[in-house]
């Protein structure tokens, strides 16, 4: 479980192609050496993925994930480059602060930022999502957006879905989305209670 309140953010450092179809992602980052135990869970950018390797170089740490088939088709994984940033979380711990809302780093789909505005200080980013989870989506509920816990504020469903999020100062500086423009690619995640309700319903 996650939270979506990222504490640290990476870069790709080296990817791989196995022989078995398994991606090698190597990822530098300054977590604590004690989040980068294998087989600790890490989301990357949203998505859940276990520590196979880590180590250090000089100052930096690194450590690596492997990528399934399923994974890149799911999530912006396919897009990664070298020197890509990517958000960072360790799991959640019991008795730590809740600070965003409940994840599970099981991303849904990719959504599309449509437009990106300066506010106030602030960023408002509109994006677009896939046709089937727009049923999932409401004015003033939790989102997980490259694994940010994010409200959305705004629905506009006049010609096309989409929904509106505001991004506040320290969110952007503490994150990959210092960079967000139109037209980028996130990993999105809806609140797993929209999960459980329609399960009930149709039950």
């Amino acid at each position: 479980m996650f939270t979506g309140i990222i504490t640290d953010v990476g870069k790709i450092a080296r990817l791989e192609n196995r022989e078995d179809g398994v991606l090698c992602v190597r990822i530098s980052c300054s977590m604590p050496e004690g989040d980068l135990g294998i087989g600790n869970s890490v989301a990357c950018s949203g998505a859940c993925m276990t520590i196979a390797e880590s180590g250090a170089e000089g100052d930096s740490r690194w450590f690596e994930v492997h990528a399934s088939e399923e994974t890149r088709r799911v999530t912006t994984l396919q897009h990664w480059k070298i020197n890509d940033s990517i958000n960072l979380e360790s799991a959640l711990r019991v008795g730590a602060s809740l600070g965003g809302h409940l994840m599970s780093g099981h991303v849904d789909g990719i959504a599309r930022v449509v437009s990106v505005e300066e506010v106030e200080g602030c960023r408002r980013v509109w994006l677009a999502c896939p046709a089937e989870l727009s049923r999932y989506i409401a004015t003033k509920c939790s989102i997980g957006l490259d694994g940010i816990s994010l409200t959305v504020n705004e629905i506009d469903e006049a010609d096309s879905f989409r929904f509106r999020v505001e991004v506040i100062p320290h969110t952007l500086s503490a994150t990959s989305w210092k960079s967000l423009a139109e037209g980028t690619l996130v990993n999105m995640e809806i609140d797993m209670l929209a999960r459980y309700v329609e399960r009930l319903v149709a039950k």
